[in-house]
């Protein structure tokens, strides 16, 4: 859904913590440089079908437990026409 939206050009972003970061950034870079010269810090950013499924969306991380993440992610609501989440239910009702 928030593809299609993000195709549509409404802006759309993706919230992430790098605890856990995007299943599909942890496959491995198809860079040609063999898995002991890449630095797997660097994979995260380097994965293509990562960003062909995210392309048109604006992203950032943030950690939900630090103290003031809580009022910055709140912020960011009260602003947005529609929030979409992947949380298991009754998590994002706190």
């Amino acid at each position: 859904m928030a593809q299609l939206l993000a195709d549509m050009g409404m802006e759309v972003i993706k919230i992430e913590t790098r605890i856990k970061p995007d299943g599909v950034r942890l496959g491995h870079p198809m860079t040609g440089i063999g898995t002991g010269s890449v630095n797997e810090s660097k994979w995260l950013d380097m994965q293509p079908v990562f960003h062909i499924m995210n392309r048109n969306k604006l992203s950032f991380t943030i950690n939900l437990k630090h103290p003031r993440a809580t009022e910055v992610f709140k912020r960011l609501i009260k602003i947005s026409d529609v929030v979409l989440d992947n949380f298991s239910p009754g998590v994002m009702a706190g």
